[in-house]
């Protein structure tokens, strides 16, 4: 069984500021300022707001009164990137309601910043009102679409040896592979720094070293909830008992 980050994070109520911090960090598609374009993270601590049901990430407090007055129009250029970091890896052909060949007619949706594509302009309308139902199958799709060329073949949290059945999650749309659930419970803590390593190893195998991290990673957005224990695949001597098991990644 898969465990999807933004599946169990993501209802058709409106969410609280937490909530959707926590819901959309993983998307994040920016690695600047939303308003003044300064790195993030080179004033301090980057800014998390939330307007309009978005979150926006701004280098300072000077910046935060006008993401609140600009929303709608911030909001574009939020869409403008989640589309073009996403677009390039998209991991399905087919429209997630119909099924159908994603041709002429097709439709690029942003919801809860998520790149969804569908045929045509129903669909579309239909992605808008409601987007959560079709979380769980795209999120199946980027992990399915990165699974045979995923670059480690240990895990990142303990140096372990993956096995024939890793822990499969996502940060974003990044698949992260886990020897157990032990390391799944570590990975909650900080997922955004570990899916990075993945990231990292996966630019230094395609040769493009420190390529720019396409995936939105902007330090700590806060914990982004316990995603479970998904059966029984060994604690490798309970991961502290043995001086394999310290665990410190």
């Amino acid at each position: 069984m898969l465990t999807l980050i933004a599946s169990l994070l993501l209802t058709v109520v409106p969410l609280d500021d937490d909530a959707v911090v926590a819901a959309q960090a993983p998307f994040y598609p920016l690695d600047t300022c939303i308003i003044s374009g300064e790195k993030l993270g080179s004033m301090g601590d980057p800014i998390s707001v939330v307007a309009d049901g978005r979150l926006f990430m701004v280098c300072c407090k000077g910046c935060v009164k006008r993401v609140k007055s600009n929303a709608p129009e911030l909001s574009k250029k939020l869409d403008a990137g989640v589309m073009a970091q996403q677009a390039a890896h998209y991991p399905l052909k087919t429209c997630l309601y119909t099924g159908k060949e994603l041709g002429g007619s097709a439709r690029s949706v942003v919801a809860q910043g998520r790149l969804i594509k569908v045929c045509c302009g129903n669909c579309a309308k239909k992605a808008k009102a409601d987007p959560t139902p079709l979380f769980k199958k795209l999120d199946a799709a980027w992990i399915a679409s990165q699974r045979d060329s995923y670059p480690l073949q240990t895990c990142p949290v303990s140096g372990e040896p993956l096995g024939d059945k890793p822990r499969e999650m996502l940060y974003g749309t990044q698949l992260v592979k886990l020897c157990c659930g032990m390391c799944v419970k570590k990975f909650n803590k900080d997922p955004g720094a570990l899916a990075s390593v993945v990231r990292l190893a996966a630019a230094k195998k395609s040769g493009h070293g420190d390529d720019h991290d396409d995936h939105g990673d902007h330090g700590d957005h806060g914990d982004h909830g316990d995603h479970g224990d998904h059966g029984d695949h060994g604690d490798h001597g309970s991961h502290g008992a043995d001086k394999k098991g310290d665990h410190k990644g």
